[in-house]
């Protein structure tokens, strides 16, 4: 309109330092997510040894070097470019990606956010170059520099300069626990490649090239007696180590692979679940898949680490069918409820005191009173009754000791647990457990709860050094100490005196299990007066 004042624009383009930091959220969370994305780009560059060096959990420095293909110093400018990558050219290449990364956003999101300095040296060249980029401000020119063939990325003030992303950063323990998990899952998922893993100038571990059972035994440090599964078929490849609950109690831990990529993905994760005899108990295991590229879409998640299957419905069958026939087959699946079970909360009302008349083979103790039979698990009641003694020592001024012979743990330095030694000493000591440091990456037991024997305190002391990173832990202490107490054969006045007042007995135990089965005269009567193909159970013969 002619004379009109021209009113400025509200909308501005923003800088492309700013767009490049915003980006980065996307990509760059923790110190974790920073090794992630140069280990992949090294494990791309076509590297046999990957150095991960960090200070202060990553907080401070982060150091990836490898000895991959390298770059040249018009690479080295390139690769800090947002959308700047090797791995594609054009659309149809999403469709089938055989590297880990394959975006270009990874190291310029780095470079936006940290001060980084980068060195390559191409294979076969007499010297290297060097380029810094200073939160997102880079060097005109790289410079020529001494380097050893491959790369070295050196990153350093990680968000320094923005506030609001580094206070959501835990602590340099928790920081380093996400980097020692994150390492040993690409380390597991690529072992024929040297991985190793150093902080504040001490080496937390060192993997040798080895195969994919050997590297899995060596990161995780499981007990090993695993299931292992392998098979092949119509292009799929399946390679599973699988424990059973029984023999890694309380253990949940679970590492997912496809094509070598470490995955989340639910589905997957809730089918294996689902095939172990009870889906909700802790299990543990590592399953590596080896699919067409063409069945696997990767370009779901920012950091890569959800994906998604385009052919499930051929995919998920199989593995459900392969890992069945290693598995426990589950209990049966039924809506009736057992004969004689209790609703929840229902209390134990016998009319007269309760009297052992026998024990099953199986480790069931038969007790009986005017109007009832109950079964009752000799070795979960012993353990019951073992943690509520403990529990009131616990209350009364700590769980009884004593000096056992020197017992060394081999432990994961890097795991938050080892890490939280310090802050739970006092607890430990109250729960009955002396633990020193013993070197650099071990635990020394010297004094145990006085209950156990020496295998016992070891078996004890593993479980508890598992459960130190817990909020609340000295609950599932206690219980540990009790598990680790092998039952012994009761006599039936032993039964008797340990059962007590079965209306003050708890009707489950303190971790969840069902601690009385009962048959009560109303249910027996039940069971005879329905005719014969009713019946949930068959007569003997």
């Amino acid at each position: 309109m002619p004379g009109a004042q021209e009113i400025p624009p509200k909308i501005q383009k923003l800088p492309a330092v700013l767009v490049d930091q915003i980006a980065a959220g996307e990509v760059v969370e923790r110190p974790a997510s920073v090794v992630k994305e140069l280990v992949e780009n090294a494990l791309d560059a076509g590297a046999t040894a990957i150095h991960v060096e960090l200070q202060g959990g990553g907080l401070d420095e982060i150091v990836v070097a490898d000895n991959g293909s390298g770059m040249s110093p018009a690479d080295l400018l390139l690769c800090v470019e947002q959308h700047a990558t090797s791995k594609i050219h054009a659309l149809p290449d999403l469709a089938a990606i055989h590297t880990f990364g394959f975006r270009g956003e990874a190291v310029s999101s780095i470079a936006s956010v940290s001060d980084l300095e980068i060195q390559s040296r191409l294979q076969g060249q007499a010297a290297g170059f060097k380029i810094p980029v200073h939160f997102g401000e880079k060097a005109a020119e790289a410079e020529p520099c001494a380097a050893a063939e491959g790369t070295r990325f050196q990153v350093r003030r990680l968000f320094a300069k923005i506030p609001a992303r580094r206070k959501f950063l835990r602590s340099a323990g928790t920081e380093l626990s996400h980097c020692n998990r994150l390492v040993k899952e690409l380390a597991m998922g690529n072992p024929e490649v040297r991985f190793s893993l150093t902080h504040q100038g001490r080496r937390l571990f060192e993997f040798v090239p080895a195969n994919r059972e050997e590297r899995v035994r060596e990161a995780t440090r499981w007990n090993w007696n695993p299931i292992k599964v392998e098979e092949e078929a119509d292009g799929l490849k399946m390679f599973a180590l699988l424990w059973d609950p029984r023999e890694n109690p309380g253990k949940n831990e679970w590492y997912l692979f496809v094509n070598r990529r470490p995955v989340r993905n639910r589905n997957l994760y809730g089918l294996i679940k689902g095939l172990f005899p009870d889906p909700n108990a802790p299990s543990a295991g590592v399953l590596f898949l080896d699919i067409r590229h063409d069945w696997l879409d990767v370009n779901v998640h920012p950091q890569k680490w959800e994906i998604r299957f385009w052919q499930q419905e051929r995919l998920f069958p199989w593995v459900r069918s392969t890992l069945r026939k290693a598995l426990p087959a589950p209990p049966p699946q039924g809506g009736s409820k057992a004969p004689g079970t209790r609703p929840p909360g229902q209390a134990h009302s016998p009319a007269t005191p309760v009297r052992v008349i026998g024990q099953m083979q199986t480790g069931y103790l038969v007790v009986e009173d005017s109007s009832s039979l109950f079964l009752i698990p000799s070795a979960a009641l012993q353990r019951q009754r073992t943690y509520e003694q403990l529990a009131k020592q616990f209350q009364l001024g700590g769980v009884e000791r004593r000096t056992c012979r020197p017992l060394i743990l081999v432990v994961d330095p890097a795991e938050e647990s080892f890490l939280s030694l310090e802050t739970h000493r006092a607890l430990l000591l109250h729960c009955g457990f002396e633990l020193d440091r013993y070197g650099n990456a071990d635990l020394c037991v010297r004094q145990c709860p006085r209950i156990l024997t020496d295998p016992q305190a070891m078996a004890a002391a593993k479980r508890v050094f598992g459960q130190l990173a817990d909020p609340d832990p000295s609950s599932k202490w206690l219980q540990s100490i009790a598990e680790a107490l092998a039952p012994i054969q009761l006599s039936d006045a032993e039964a008797a005196n340990l059962i007590g007042d079965l209306q003050t007995l708890p009707k489950s135990t303190v971790d969840g299990h069902t601690l009385v089965f009962e048959l009560n005269s109303e249910t027996i009567a039940q069971y005879f007066e329905r005719p014969p193909q009713q019946r949930p159970y068959f007569e003997r013969t």
